[in-house]
């Protein structure tokens, strides 16, 4: 019987570390490199192993501790958790377009969502496999019962990048370029990591609506000194409410100690008393209502394998350099597909983890397509040359063997050559 293996262990996804020109010195006929070290390398996408995982883990690893804080006021920044605004909420800097800069809320910017709901994302190296699991499942719970969608970084320009930082945080929408979301010791947990990929996606924190007053009190006399701007309004001017009603649950409300002087007392109080101001299990319903509405697909479209060859091109200024120093020997996996068109491997379609075939057999080809599309293009009949694209058989035995169990206990060969008999096209 086929065991699933990561494509941790069988294959290396980690860009070549740069180096600076300027660094290089040639002393006696001796080059010296100095590598500029760092230690938020990237790391492989997340895998079918981690989507399997996450269905596995138990509810402590998901769930953060009702007693240990909201961890996402952990970074310090703007309402806690929101990068690239100052304590006033003023652009920290220019994006170029809307002078309106980063306090612009991205729901009213159609230009800071992410086209066709798809995050390109990279992430690091440093997440354990219980950490990558947990993030899995919060990419999961959204991409479920919405259009918003987690997919590898392929060349895209605009991308977030998921890394150990310090504290949760992440941009509102999509500003250009990388940008980064940050889960940080403390942050793991679904609904926590759902929360940032929300901010990610364009969505401020729900008590900063413009209609809270109808709906929450706010405590100013128990709020911490200085911290006072937290509880801001935005006006409708810069937001939407996308047409649904204020949400004392919503996985992007403070709880009732947000910013405490006093952390016995309560700063904000609902109207309506509610156990659920605050919670990080997940997205209330009205969150994910929102989200579809925001991106326009209030039915969640069914998932298909994409078509078509990658575009040709280099993803960083560095890989020339790289596969003149022999990475493309070296690092085969991350620089085919990131440097493709320095290492002339823009013609090759091929599987990049000798676990695709097993994967397609096992039907992640459409569970996971955002994965599997780009690392395990041959096995999931996406390359085009007719040596899988067909769904066909190639061997007169197929339907016989795929009745005798062998698409489970054979997958690596009947994935490739009995498409049809085992159902994976």
């Amino acid at each position: 019987m086929w065991a699933k293996r990561s494509p941790h262990s069988v294959m290396s996804s980690k860009p070549p570390v740069k180096r600076d020109a300027s660094l290089i010195s040639v002393t006696n006929d001796v080059t010296s490199i100095i590598d500029d070290v760092t230690d938020d390398e990237f790391g492989v996408p997340l895998t079918p192993d981690d989507f399997q995982a996450a269905v596995r883990l138990e509810a402590d690893a998901l769930l953060s501790a009702p007693d240990a804080g909201d961890p996402t006021q952990l970074a310090g920044l703007y309402e806690g958790d929101i990068a690239g605004v100052s304590e006033e909420g003023k652009d920290l800097g220019t994006t170029g377009g809307d002078s309106g800069g980063r306090v612009r809320n991205a729901v009213r910017n159609r230009h800071q969502l992410w086209p066709g709901g798809e995050i390109p994302y990279t992430i690091a190296s440093t997440f354990s496999d219980q950490e990558r699991a947990v993030i899995a499942a919060a990419a999961q719970q959204l991409s479920q019962r919405s259009c918003l969608r987690l997919v590898p970084r392929s060349g895209q320009r605009d991308y977030v990048h998921i890394k150990k930082g310090r504290g949760c945080s992440s941009d509102v929408g999509r500003f250009g370029g990388r940008q980064e979301l940050s889960l940080g010791n403390g942050c793991v947990y679904r609904g926590v990591v759902a929360h940032e990929l929300l901010h990610a996606a364009g969505f401020w924190h729900e008590q900063s609506r413009a209609d809270r007053d109808n709906h929450v009190i706010i405590h100013r006399e128990n709020i911490r000194a200085g911290m006072a701007y937290n509880f801001d309004k935005k006006p409708w001017s810069q937001t939407l409410d996308l047409g649904e009603p204020y949400d004392v649950g919503s996985v992007l409300h403070y709880g009732p100690t947000a910013f405490a002087a006093d952390p016995s007392r309560p700063t904000i109080t609902a109207l309506v008393p509610s156990s659920r101001m605050g919670q990080r299990d997940g997205p209330s319903d009205l969150d994910i209502a929102k989200l579809n509405r925001l991106y326009g697909c209030d039915e969640v479209p069914t998932e298909a394998p994409v078509t078509g060859a990658p575009e040709c091109r280099d993803t960083d200024g560095s890989c020339q350099f790289w596969a003149e120093t022999g990475e493309c020997q070296k690092n085969p996996n991350w620089m085919g597909i990131n440097c493709a068109l320095s290492c002339g491997t823009c013609g090759d379609c091929e599987d990049r983890s000798g676990s695709c075939a097993g994967w397609a057999a096992d039907n992640q080809c459409t569970a996971n397509w955002s994965y599997m599309s780009v690392f395990c293009r041959r096995a999931c009949g996406l390359c085009g040359d007719g040596a899988v694209a067909g769904c066909g058989d190639t061997a007169s035995q197929c339907s016989e063997w795929a009745k005798a169990g062998e698409c489970a206990a054979n997958p690596d060969y009947m994935a490739v050559h009995c498409r049809k008999a085992c159902g994976v096209c």
